[in-house]
């Protein structure tokens, strides 16, 4: 395999010379007229329905625990590992993930 150009897939099918290839498009399709915009189309009354499956509740927060470690960060006593959070945020993307 040389460089660009070459490789599975490139160059492969038939040779199609302009004068003989047709333009594509739908059977009887006419062209738009853009001079004057159209009205839009009157929507119908949109209802939302919740559910209770998909509320996620509120979640559990320890106030105090918060409070120690920002004072931690503010006075340069807690410890942060690069490698820890970076472990944690590919972690919780792994659990994020929608299997298929």
């Amino acid at each position: 395999m040389s460089s660009i150009g070459s490789g599975p897939g490139v160059g492969q099918g038939p040779n199609v010379e302009a004068a003989t290839a047709r333009r594509i498009g739908a059977a009887g399709a006419r062209p738009v007229d853009n001079s004057t915009p159209a009205a839009p189309a009157p929507r119908a009354t949109e209802t939302m329905v919740t559910t209770q499956a998909l509320d996620a509740g509120t979640m559990p927060v320890d106030s105090e625990r918060v409070a120690q470690i920002k004072k931690a960060l503010e006075e340069n006593r807690y410890p942060v590992l690069p490698i820890k959070i970076g472990d944690a945020l590919i972690a919780a993307g792994l659990l994020l993930q929608v299997r298929q």
